[in-house]
């Protein structure tokens, strides 16, 4: 007899342990902790040739992030630190307009040594890269391209916001203040 109630005692014990832990809800440990939705999306607005002609500054960066990511001409890359930004000579020259473009947006006029790499923009939405070739007696390596063709390639990748957050890392200097 008193083996069967140690074991009915026992039993009544384990299913009350079972009963709380399926009827009560379990809480966090950290009353300061709240659940966060894993499904955030963050909106992305894409990119128009509209909206890039208005903002010079997200013009140039979608340009320079174009370069960095899709040209075939190496030293590009030179300027591909986002984190340290870009600074960037714009200079007027007849029907186009031409970008000389600085790795580093703190860079000073006497470390501005050594040809930049540079894009012309022109009238009519075509754009020319330009990088001299280092240690080398050929001319400067060229690619183009259009802004159209920059907008779409930048969209497909879902790149807009990216490029967006750029433009805190550029500085830009017209012919009175290239002398940074």
């Amino acid at each position: 007899m008193k083996k069967s109630l140690k074991f009915s005692g026992l039993g009544l014990v384990i299913l009350t342990i079972s009963m709380m832990l399926t009827i009560r809800p379990v809480t966090p440990t950290n009353p300061q902790s709240k659940t966060v939705p894993t499904t955030h999306k963050e909106v992305m607005m894409p990119l128009t040739s509209a909206e890039l002609k208005r903002k010079p500054s997200l013009l140039i960066c979608s340009i320079i992030y174009y370069a960095i990511n899709h040209l075939r001409i190496q030293r590009w890359q030179e300027v591909a630190d986002v984190k340290r930004g870009w600074q960037v000579d714009i200079y007027p020259h007849g029907a186009t307009t031409q970008y000389l473009v600085w790795p580093d947006k703190k860079i000073k006029a006497a470390a501005k040594t050594l040809e930049p790499n540079w894009f012309e923009l022109t009238t009519t939405d075509h754009i020319k890269f330009h990088s001299y070739t280092v240690h080398s007696f050929q001319k400067a390596m060229t690619a183009t391209t259009t802004l159209d063709q920059v907008v779409s390639q930048l969209n497909s990748e879902r790149a807009a916001n990216r490029v967006r957050h750029l433009q805190n890392q550029l500085i830009l200097n017209t012919p009175r203040q290239a002398g940074n």
